[in-house]
Parts: structure tokens; sequence; C-alpha cells
């Protein structure tokens, strides 16, 4: 049958394609000493291909939040604090409030 002779070419030369560029991904990281792994494969869910980093962002996110009330405020609202207690700023702190 063409049809399924088409196929097998087909997965044949994807698997030839592959194995290529396994082969062209080794020797760029043998030379260069860089690791193959990507940023798609470390954030990837766990669920998928990857090592399951994003699944941990939301705990790690709720663990480093502040929990006083200067760590729940946006940094419009704490610059505006600041300004309202007269606190004194840098040249840096004062363009960066003027800004916004």
């Amino acid at each position: 049958d063409p049809a399924r002779e088409s196929e097998a070419a087909a997965k044949a030369a994807a698997a030839a394609q592959a194995q290529k560029a396994e082969a062209r991904a080794a020797r760029i990281s043998a030379q260069t000493g860089r690791s193959r792994v990507t940023a798609t494969e470390l954030h990837a869910r766990s669920e998928g291909a990857g090592w399951g980093f994003d699944d941990d962002a939301p705990e790690e996110a709720a663990e480093g939040a502040e929990e006083d009330e200067f760590g729940r405020l946006s940094f419009e609202q704490l610059y505006e604090k600041a300004k309202s207690r007269e606190l004194r700023m840098s040249a840096k702190q004062e363009r960066l409030g003027e800004q916004l």
C-alpha cells in the first residue's frame, strides 16, 4: 500500500532527523561545555517531559511573600506611603516615583 509506505518513510525520516539533532546537540555540548537542558525542559510541568519546576512556583511564591503590611503593598502604594511619611529617597527613587 503506497500510503503505508509513505507513512513508514516519513517516520524513518523523522527518526533519522531526531537522531541527527541529538548527535549535533551532543557535539555542541561537548565543544562548548554547556548543558543540553533547555529552559523549556526545566520549567515544563512534571506531567509533561519537564523537571517540574513550575509545579512548585505557587508554593514558593506564597512562602516568599512578606507577611507584614508592606509586603502586601504594590510599588505605587509603597511610594505614596514613603512620600506621606516624608522619608528621604535617593535621586533614582525620586525619578522612578515621577515616572509612575
